[in-house]
This record gives C-alpha cells, structure tokens and sequence, in this order.
C-alpha cells in the first residue's frame, strides 16, 4: 500500500497491539497503514468532522478493512473508554491541540501502552510539558514533507526526566530513531536561524535569536558524536 512518507514514519514509531485508536484520523490513511503493516488487529478512527470521517469509511470499504475498523465522530480522546485502545496515534494537528487532547481525558492516557504523536506547532512546549503530565518520550523521529519538518514521537505513561530549555526545542539526540534525520533537521534549523540573526543584527531580539541558534549548534554536535 502507498503512503506518505510522513505517515510511514508515524506508522514507524507505533508498536503492535490489538487495538489501536487513531485521532483526527482524516481519511484513514495511518489506520489503513496501521492494519496493512500488522500493527493492530482493530483500528478505532476518530475524527471531529463527519465528512473526513465519511471519506475513512469508503476508504476502508475500498481495500476491504471494514471488518476491521469502527468510525466514530468527537473531539480527541473523548471518543475512547479507559483501557481501550492500548495505543493511540495523534497528529496531523498543532502542539496546543495535542496538549489539550492529552489532558482532557488522562484516564484513557494513562491505561494506553503508548501513544504515537506527531505535533506540528509548538514541539518545545509538547516536550517541556509531558513529563508534568506524568508522559516519558520513548522515542523520536523528524520527517520532511514539502519543505516542512515534523517532529514525531512516541510517549508513554511513566515518571520523565525533564528537558532543558534547549532539548525542548532540539529534543534529545539520543532518543532519534534516525541520527542522519536528526542531522539534516538541525542543519536546517541552523541555516533559517543564521539567516535570521544576519537580518536582526539592530534588534532588540537578536540575544534571544543568537541563543537559540547556538542551542542547534550545540545539539548537531552533540548528536555528531553519538
């Protein structure tokens, strides 16, 4: 089955289980991707608008996995009962979004083995915010799309370490599945951030722009030497 590769990656992160629930599901592509690849024998898809909800359905019709998943519509987590959906992929969403999703209901977070999510705003704040909510990073990935790049991770309910200010916005090199992504993610950031602090050179805001420029400085060479 073709997919994206950024659906290949989250797909990636994502440990077999029986049930697996997947949130602003849109028209299915990683729930179909989740059964094709064997990672769960049941997919719950979720998602707060009817008419991507719809499309999951003909989509699932189509490559005969209805048997084998169930549709629902409503908001994040609200859709799941404690304990089932043992894991559950969140993404195509903002880092604020997925916050307010994994607090809503810590009930059905805490009984999940894992959850796969794929923030695609505001990583430092996910990442400085997780381990106050009791949630561990296990695992992460970055994958470029269209000249975007999108941090995924995999979390899971246990005591964390806190990040530093600066891992929250690099995240941590040895916790990267792919240290030639990390690489290539920080060589980027790198490029944008020098760019901006070359323009900003008469403003107010150049101290801060230096500081997190020499952060992915710091973090491309620490995952150098790993």
């Amino acid at each position: 089955m073709t997919t994206s590769t950024r659906i290949k990656r989250i797909v990636d992160l994502c440990k077999s289980v029986k049930t697996a629930a997947d949130i602003g599901a849109d028209h299915g592509l990683t729930s179909a991707a989740l059964l094709w690849r064997g990672l769960a024998e049941r997919i719950i898809a979720s998602d707060i608008s009817e008419k991507s909800i719809a499309k999951a359905q003909a989509l699932f019709s189509e490559r005969g996995l209805a048997d084998k998943t169930e549709c629902r519509v409503g908001d994040g987590i609200q859709v799941l009962q404690p304990g089932e959906a043992e894991g559950i992929v969140i993404s195509g969403m903002g880092g604020q979004m997925i916050l307010h999703i994994l607090q809503d209901r810590p009930e059905v977070v805490r009984k999940a083995d894992w959850l796969v999510i794929s923030p695609q705003s505001n990583v430092d704040l996910v990442r400085s915010s997780l381990p106050q909510m009791h949630l561990c990073i296990e695992e992460e990935d970055i994958v470029e799309e269209d000249g975007k790049y999108y941090p995924i991770m995999r979390i899971v309910p246990a005591q964390a370490q806190a990040y530093t200010s600066a891992e929250c916005f690099t995240g941590k090199p040895e916790l990267m599945r792919s240290k030639e992504r990390f690489l290539e993610y920080m060589e980027y950031m790198i490029n944008k951030f020098q760019t901006i602090v070359d323009q900003a050179q008469d403003s107010p805001e150049l101290p801060r722009l230096q500081v997190r420029l020499d952060m992915y400085k710091a973090a491309r060479q620490k995952g150098m030497q790993l």
